[in-house]
């Protein structure tokens, strides 16, 4: 029987440099009972290892952190892999989150940078572009439970990417300003997919990705046309 693979796909619960901001959709003491209530699903894929979006590099850093939680000596931050993982994997006596992220350089432009020369010299296609990422964006008052499963719905998965892979239209003439950074994010989620492969060489039947929701669509294509673990997404659990 193959190994599964259980692809969660999130928002970031606090601050980062994404285009689409969510970090105000998320309040540690308002939404603890949601936070439960969604790791009470999770529980039911009955994961033998977690994974995280945290750069594998890193790795030691995360191991610290989850065991002085485990030791109660760790105040939880509004980070979805403390809120989430660390509860979790607690609760299922999980010794260790496994980092699988990479977001080294390879020379691309910085997104940031890419988006603003696409305002200034492709407009029309910026708006276009800003409109499409857009369409995933999420609703402040609605309960975490409504936004995981906005994320995780398939037209969802298919826009984020789609909207993805339209960055490599970026650029001028032979300039390709878009496919430099489509390139980096290819091979980010390629890394991530490897070294999920890693963990289940490892032994482990059932893993379970906490992961941006723009991740979900290559990460998912990658495992699946290998063939070497059953796929699934949080919208596949029994959620009632």
């Amino acid at each position: 029987m193959k190994p599964e693979i259980l692809i969660v796909g999130t928002f970031h619960f606090f601050s980062t440099t994404d285009l689409i901001k969510n970090d105000d959709l998320f309040n540690q003491e308002e939404h603890y009972n949601e936070v439960i209530e969604l790791i009470d699903i999770l529980k039911k894929f009955k994961p033998s290892a977690l994974a995280a979006e945290w750069t594998k590099d890193t790795q030691s850093i995360l191991d610290k952190q989850y065991q002085s939680y485990l030791e109660n000596d760790f105040n939880l931050s509004e980070n979805e892999i403390h809120q989430i993982l660390f509860r979790l994997g607690q609760s299922e006596n999980i010794p260790r989150i496994n980092a699988v992220d990479w977001m080294d350089s390879i020379g691309e432009r910085n997104f940031g940078d890419i988006i603003e020369w696409a305002k200034k010299n492709q407009h029309e296609f910026y708006t276009e572009l800003i409109e499409k990422i857009s369409v995933n964006e999420l609703t402040k008052g609605d309960s975490l439970m409504k936004n995981f499963k906005k994320i995780n719905d398939e037209n969802s998965i298919f826009h984020s990417h789609q909207a993805h892979l339209k960055v490599s239209q970026i650029g001028s003439e032979t300039d390709y300003i878009g496919i430099d950074w489509v390139r980096w994010w290819y091979q980010r989620n390629l890394i991530i997919y490897k070294n999920l492969i890693d963990i289940i060489n490892e032994g482990h039947s059932r893993v379970l990705l906490l992961v941006g929701g723009a991740h979900i669509h290559l990460v998912r294509q990658f495992l699946e046309e290998t063939g070497e673990a059953n796929v699934l997404t949080f919208n596949d659990l029994d959620i009632t």
